[in-house]
């Protein structure tokens, strides 16, 4: 089992508990004002308007469900099923799952083991001794190219599917300093947290109550990165409440 000094609560989990989603309001957007979210959508995440019509359909509709929190959860209005939130009412705008099973390649990923997931689903941030660097370049997304601020999800290695979403805290050239040590992703909204619970999908293949399962080969040099001689073998990578950032 990874050590409990490798683990850190999230400090700012959003959707965490019953009262998180507390309603304060809800109404159906009118047209001009859903025309609205989805120009910013676009420009913000380069989903070009074909793309938009399949997330966010204009003759479906969509209610804006407004929290005791002040963000806003966009909801398709004949399922119910939430799309996006606006983190704090802010104008910042994030993907629920539900839309990245549907367009996993929405947001760029952090790779981890399957073995990080149960933190991470139980409330954990994203430590960067738990990120993969060999499948980041393997597959295109390079650490180098990483941004603080930036908006990735977190998929387990062996499984195509995004686990959770949140906010790079360190760019590629302090990570190039310090190396691989220390909190890499804020998460915000994670598979099972009651923002999860608002929706009405069947969870994708290899995803189980409180982890994450690889249902594809996972090569040997990318499984054993990670790995060190405490025996937690590579799963360090999450972090849990009462315990620093591991630098």
């Amino acid at each position: 089992a990874p050590p409990i000094s490798a683990f850190e609560s999230s400090s700012r989990a959003m959707f965490r508990k019953a009262h998180d989603v507390n309603e304060r309001s809800r109404a159906r957007l009118k047209n001009s004002e859903l025309k609205k979210l989805r120009g910013a959508l676009c420009e913000e995440f380069g989903v070009s308007q074909d793309e938009m019509n399949s997330l966010m359909p204009v003759k479906d509709g969509v209610v804006a469900v407004k929290l005791a929190s002040k963000t806003v959860v966009y909801l398709h209005a004949p399922s119910q099923t939430p799309l996006f939130f606006d983190k704090g009412g802010r104008k910042d705008l994030y993907p629920t799952l539900f839309i990245l099973w549907r367009f996993p390649a929405f947001l760029p990923p952090l790779f981890t083991h399957c073995g990080v997931c149960p933190r991470i689903v139980g409330g954990a941030d994203l430590m960067l001794p738990g990120v993969i660097a060999a499948a980041h370049e393997r597959l295109g997304y390079p650490l180098a190219a990483l941004r603080r601020g930036e908006k990735r999800c977190v998929m387990a290695l062996g499984n195509p599917m995004p686990l959770a979403v949140g906010e790079v805290l360190k760019d590629a050239s302090e990570i190039s300093v310090t190396g691989l040590r220390g909190k890499g992703l804020q998460i915000h909204h994670v598979f099972g947290d009651q923002l999860y619970g608002m929706g009405n999908r069947e969870p994708p293949e290899g995803f189980e109550p409180g982890r994450v399962l690889p249902i594809t080969e996972i090569l040997p040099d990318e499984q054993a990165e990670g790995e060190d001689d405490d025996g937690d073998g590579g799963q360090g990578g999450a972090a849990e409440e009462g315990e620093g950032e591991g630098e």
